[in-house]
């Protein structure tokens, strides 16, 4: 867009009060950022309001036979004027069109606390697209009020390139890839990517990445010309290649301008991409190599326990390291089963960020956990198998292995759960000597303490077998509970049933539970109970 500090001063006092419209006093105003442009270019259309209301877009595209109109985003300001302080809310969309000669605007509509409001009749003019160079502004009146100066310094147009934190990788390596705006001619740059525009990332996997900055030098030299830099955070991107060769980057279309300059125009800036070699990766992979590419290590995380025969060992194996995490596999897949024991894969973790990594740069670091567990079936020392991953290192370019040795543990006796009984005997009466009064009270008193002995032993035995379910399930909860339940034999609907029920009385054991149950839950808690003590 061309500058307008040369226009005499009427021409722009005409410019102020024609792309201006206020409504509903100071409450709402459409403001255009000039009444010209080149075809090709674009114009900036602000809608502001000055207040508490919430103020959004109705639609975010609006079109005629020549004009197109989008949304691109919001900002807030905020004022002190005389010690009083207003908050301004201001919505901005992008006015384009590829016709020369003179246009109105369609009707934009606002919503000011769910009231719609629409814009005036707004008119612009298109001219033929000039191959002029941008003149400097000129020292006038308004320039000297905006802060503008004759400088010295050489005028570069600003250029918007797209980087990647890696020229050269292998096929399946995690990259990073950003765009920057160099620029020496701006007080406030404007940045914003065209959304009528496509990205290209040709045979890339691509992820935007959410709060994640990336730091670079404030001043550098481009050209042999000092240009000042800013990065588009708002779209940051892993990227993964797929295929081997080579591969243009980040191909796309920016609004670019200056917020402060008055009458600046925003320009639509073609970006510069980039160009990313994908290498294959060496030949002679081992056979237990999943595709894993990054720098990762193994551990093993045992907490150490009395087991005793029959009963559940649980531990963990964790795999992590500078990497995405894709390719990493269960590290005892080979082990169904072991001696002195039966091995289950339980599940799978993983979690992936991107920070600062230990040689300074910045990426992805995964951590994937691997949870077992084993049902001993044999006393004495249990001897359990290494763990072990195999992936590839970029910075070595070989193939690389990792092992993690998991200790031993002993298996004690069978634990000894008994439980006594004690029944209290009822003393016999001579009821041929009682007259008959006290042969029907003691007749009622009878079936009443027989009725209470009953209730009594059912108590009883839901109580021992709740103190048996909470010696079997122990501390287990959630998927390590269920998963042990139903390795018992217990149907996955009770299994289901007895881990609701662990949600719901999270601080209490089986008996309380028991007391806090329907008829249907009682009856499972007991089915569940007497299946794993028979």
């Amino acid at each position: 867009m061309k500058n307008f500090g040369n226009l005499p001063i009427f021409g722009i006092l005409n410019l102020v009060f024609f792309c201006t419209f206020p409504i509903l006093g100071d409450e709402v105003s459409f403001q255009l950022n000039a009444n010209t442009m080149e075809v090709g270019d674009i114009l900036i259309l602000e809608v502001k309001h000055t207040g508490d209301k919430e103020l959004k877009p109705k639609e975010n595209r609006y079109q005629s036979k020549d004009v197109q109109v989008y949304y691109i985003g919001n900002s807030y300001e905020t004022q002190i004027i005389n010690f009083k302080v207003s908050k301004s809310q201001v919505l901005k969309y992008q006015i384009s069109t590829n016709k020369i000669g003179s246009h109105s605007i369609p009707t934009v509509q606002v919503l000011v606390n769910n009231q719609l409001i629409n814009s005036p009749e707004l008119k612009f003019s298109a001219l033929a697209k000039t191959n002029k160079k941008t003149p400097l502004p000129s020292q006038d009146f308004f320039s000297n009020i905006f802060g503008e100066t004759q400088t010295d310094i050489e005028v570069s147009p600003p250029e918007v390139i797209f980087h990647t934190s890696k020229s050269t990788c292998y096929v399946g390596e995690p990259i990073i890839g950003y765009y920057i705006l160099y620029y020496n001619q701006m007080k406030q740059p404007f940045l914003e990517r065209d959304p009528n525009q496509s990205i290209s990332f040709p045979f890339f996997l691509s992820e935007t990445l959410d709060q994640v900055t990336i730091q670079i030098d404030p001043v550098v030299q481009r050209d042999g010309i000092e240009k000042r830099t800013l990065v588009y955070g708002k779209e940051i991107y892993g990227l993964t290649p797929l295929r081997v060769g080579t591969y243009t980057l980040g191909a796309t279309y920016f609004i670019v301008g200056d917020s402060l300059r008055f009458g600046a125009g925003h320009d639509a800036v073609k970006i510069t991409p980039q160009t990313v070699r994908v290498s294959p990766l060496p030949s002679g992979a081992p056979k237990s190599f999943d595709g894993a590419i990054g720098e990762y290590d193994i551990s093993a995380k045992v907490n150490p326990q009395k087991i005793h025969l029959g009963e559940t060992y649980y531990f963990a194996i964790r795999v992590f390291g500078e990497g995405v995490g894709i390719g990493i596999d269960d590290p005892l897949k080979e082990y169904t089963s072991i001696k002195g024991g039966n091995l289950h894969f339980i599940r799978k973790e993983k979690s992936k960020q991107f920070q600062r990594l230990a040689d300074g740069t910045f990426g992805f670091y995964a951590t994937i956990d691997f949870f077992y567990s084993i049902v001993t079936n044999k006393e004495g020392y249990l001897e359990l198998p290494s763990a072990s991953i195999v992936y590839f290192s970029p910075k070595t370019a070989n193939y690389e292995s990792k092992t993690a040795n998991i200790p031993s543990i002993f298996i004690h006796p069978k634990r000894d759960v008994s439980t006594s009984k004690k029944v209290e005997t009822l003393s016999t009466f001579d009821y041929q000597s009682l007259p008959i009064v006290w042969i029907i009270l003691i007749g009622f008193m009878t079936i009443a303490t027989g009725y209470a002995f009953k209730i009594f032993s059912q108590n009883l035995k839901v109580r021992e077998s709740m103190i048996l379910l909470n010696g079997k399930t122990g501390t287990k909860k959630g998927v390590i509970l269920k998963d042990y339940l139903i390795r018992n034999g217990v149907s996955e609907s009770n299994a289901t049933a007895l881990i609701e029920l662990q949600n719901g009385f999270p601080n209490e054991n089986w008996l309380k539970i028991y007391h806090f149950c329907g008829n249907n839950d009682k009856k499972i808690l007991m089915d569940v109970s007497n299946h794993l003590t028979k």
